[in-house]
């Protein structure tokens, strides 16, 4: 399942590696469909816009390298002016050493008001809203991320999806909508996921902040990095389960999908594959409602259509469309998100916003040049060429959602190397391996390792055994190591009959 992430030689592989962070398709979230005629109780809203102290609690989830947090109550400049409360959150990260980590998540709990499904009926999903500023910033691209969280008997939720804002001070809106059981695991690395059933104990609600720091990136000044950041009309809506008597709706799922910007021709999105109908009815799309605004929807066509074609349009920038689905009698409808490849996560993947900093000198051409004429032209090269294209997402959700301070690594990394690359790709490869470049790499596969899956674990562990110690590239030419990781190119000598 992990066959991405064989580590075929320290720089060859590692640019794959870091760049099939936007590649992926995320893991998906159901969009529950209302039926026609149907009974939907009344939502219940739990919320606040004032954040007296006493109304929170708070829970420090990680804390590392001394890093800390503290919490204050603002009586000024909330969403709505100057007489508006809002609550204040300022994290603390010392400057780490080395390749180490710095990482401070803490989640804030609402005390004023719970829910309790086996006293108030079955949860079928939820909705989030927030206001979020950041209250200064100390480096242009100051990013904060918000999850939302649950607690039930003792136990810590945190959604795996996430609402983002950067480089801004300005209040701004952020939600996430169709939350179910499924979006929530528990923090322990359990894996468990709330009861949202009718059986379930009572339910508290809240949100998680989080941020990290490496040595040099953020690239802020020598010493403490101190975010101060706010969240204001914070707002948790409730849907309690609806009972479908007779025939019950489809049900869509959101989609994201990775397209290939050197491909050519017009991508197939099988925008049903996970859509399904609870009562086992074939389902087929019968419209795009709104299209996308970055690429070209194709036409629907005849009959009983289970996807679309879309071609991008404008530079690698994501998009996005709706569209319907029905039983015949029945509809849903769905989000689709769509990212650009051009073999790059710096610009292709969230939101097109660069992982890297501003003074990032990373050549996004010598990657895409990596994959043609280093990776492709050899055998086990191009093997790992079609690992990349066909890869599971969960380095994605690693990288980009459970450890976002590991994607700013990766990025480091690959500037750490790429010299060596240009040399292999560009030169005559002649450009050698140094120590610090095999202890970057060192540094970030434990790293990666241990925020993965064992699956993940056992894969790299296994790559890094067939590998041999590191060190022994350590002196190596980039051109020597690849050719021993890979070998080098087939040239296939015409067959003369006479």
């Amino acid at each position: 399942m992990m066959n991405k992430f064989r580590i075929v030689w320290l720089g060859v592989i590692l640019g794959l590696v870091l760049v099939g962070i936007g590649w992926l398709s995320l893991t998906k979230f159901s969009s529950p469909a209302q039926a026609k005629g149907q009974f939907q109780p009344s939502p219940i809203t739990i919320s606040d816009g004032t954040f007296a102290l006493g109304d929170w609690s708070t829970k420090v989830v990680e804390s590392t390298g001394g890093s800390s947090h503290s919490v204050r109550q603002e009586i000024h400049n909330g969403v709505l002016g100057f007489d508006d409360e809002f609550r204040a959150m300022t994290h603390t990260l010392p400057q780490p050493s080395g390749a180490d980590i710095n990482r401070i998540s803490v989640a804030h709990l609402y005390l004023g008001a719970s829910y309790t499904p086996s006293l108030q009926g079955a949860i079928d999903r939820l909705d989030y809203q927030q206001s979020a500023k950041l209250l200064s910033l100390p480096w242009p691209d100051a990013v904060v991320d918000t999850q939302v969280v649950v607690t039930q008997g003792g136990q810590l939720f945190i959604s795996t999806n996430f609402t983002r804002i950067f480089g801004t001070t300005d209040w701004t809106s952020g939600s996430l909508n169709n939350l179910t059981v499924t979006n929530f695991t528990a923090s322990d690395g359990s894996g468990a996921h709330p009861d949202f059933s009718a059986s379930g104990g009572e339910i508290r609600f809240g949100y998680l902040r989080t941020h990290s720091r490496l040595a040099t990136l953020p690239p802020v000044p020598p010493g403490d990095l101190v975010i101060e950041h706010g969240i204001d009309s914070w707002r948790v809506t409730i849907w309690p389960f609806q009972t479908a008597p007779g025939n019950r709706p489809p049900i869509a799922v959101n989609d994201e999908f990775v397209v290939d910007a050197d491909d050519g021709d017009p991508a197939r999105l099988f925008l049903v594959a996970n859509d399904s109908d609870p009562d086992g009815n074939a389902i087929y799309i019968t419209e795009v409602i709104t299209t996308g605004t970055r690429g070209y929807v194709g036409p629907i066509g005849s009959g009983f259509p289970t996807y679309v074609l879309y071609e991008p349009r404008f530079n690698a920038e994501p998009d996005s469309f709706d569209y319907t689905i029905t039983d015949g009698e029945l509809t849903a409808s769905a989000q689709v998100q769509i990212y650009v490849d051009c073999f790059c996560v710096f610009n292709c993947f969230n939101l097109s916003r660069p992982l890297a900093s501003a003074a990032s000198a990373v050549d996004l051409s010598l990657i895409r040049r990596l994959r043609d004429q280093v990776m492709k032209p050899t055998p086990d090269g191009n093997r790992y060429v079609q690992m990349y294209y066909t890869t599971t997402p969960e380095i994605a959700r690693v990288l980009m959602v459970t450890h976002p301070n590991l994607g700013q690594a990766a990025v480091a990394l690959v500037e750490l190397w790429q010299d060596n690359l240009a040399s292999l790709v560009d030169g005559d490869g002649s450009a050698v391996v140094t120590q610090p470049q095999v202890e970057a790499i060192e540094a970030f596969l434990a790293n990666l390792s241990a925020a993965g899956s064992a699956d993940l674990q056992q894969l790299i562990a296994a790559e890094l055994t067939r590998l041999g110690p590191l060190d022994e590239y350590v002196g190596l030419t980039v051109k020597e190591a690849k050719s021993q990781a890979i070998g080098d190119a087939v040239v296939y000598l015409p067959l003369i009959i006479k």
